[in-house]
């Protein structure tokens, strides 16, 4: 269990770029004090080990990036609150073969009125969709280790689309989806190690998380195909 105390100020060049005659009197350059809160366990048995942690955090004047339309964006100021949770399991069954995963989700709101309730979620200049990770490690090859791990990101839709049917900046849905990575290596000798990793493994079509999220058709673009990266390290 832990709480910690932090503060920051915000992207001020955001809001200038796009700034009108009367934005510099309304800036509100105070700072965003943050109180954090988490507890969490880590627990070893055998060769299983599982870990997770909670946490919460609040600020009574927050910075969230707010849309206007036409190009205008300010940064709402008022209290909010983020939560989340992560979980964490490993097991090796046999010593040269591991599994494992992982489990993260984050939220938040914010109190628009400062009237206690936090009633208006926070977009995605704040928030991500829950992740997902699972993994298998094999080293019993001499020399050779290989790593596959799949990767999902979930569904996020909080927010309206404006009458024209587009969503503002930061608050388009996201729709799930989950990628396949490889990557082995092999050492040739014992300074010289080669690696080949292959990235979104069976050629899945998705667009990206920020293209979905910005709600604009010029950022709607698809992500990356197979890659494949071959890469010598030297170590002297």
């Amino acid at each position: 269990m832990s709480y910690s105390q932090a503060f920051s100020i915000y992207d001020l060049g955001r809001i200038l770029r796009s700034a009108q005659e009367n934005t510099i009197e309304k800036l509100q350059t105070q700072p965003i004090i943050v109180n954090n809160y988490e507890v969490g366990f880590s627990s070893q048995v055998g060769t299983l080990s599982l870990s997770a942690a909670g946490y919460i955090s609040t600020s009574k004047l927050g910075a969230n990036f707010v849309d206007l339309g036409e190009g205008v964006y300010t940064t709402e100021r008022a209290p909010e609150r983020v939560w989340g949770y992560e979980v964490q399991l490993d097991w090796t069954p046999v010593r040269a073969f591991s599994v494992g995963g992982n489990y993260a989700i984050t939220e938040g709101k914010v109190d628009k009125n400062s009237d206690g309730r936090y009633d208006t979620y926070l977009n995605a200049s704040r928030i991500s969709p829950d992740k997902t990770t699972l993994y298998a490690r094999y080293s019993g090859i001499k020399n050779v280790s290989i790593d596959l791990n799949w990767w999902r990101l979930g569904d996020r839709d909080r927010f309206t689309p404006r009458t024209n049917g587009t969503y503002a900046i930061y608050e388009g849905r996201v729709r799930s989806y989950n990628l396949w990575n490889l990557n082995v290596g092999y050492k040739v000798s014992e300074p010289v190690r080669l690696s080949l990793g292959i990235e979104n493994l069976l050629n899945k079509s998705y667009y990206t998380y920020i293209a979905q999220f910005f709600g604009s058709n010029e950022n709607y673009t698809r992500g990356n195909g197979r890659r494949f990266m071959l890469t010598l390290n030297y170590s002297f």
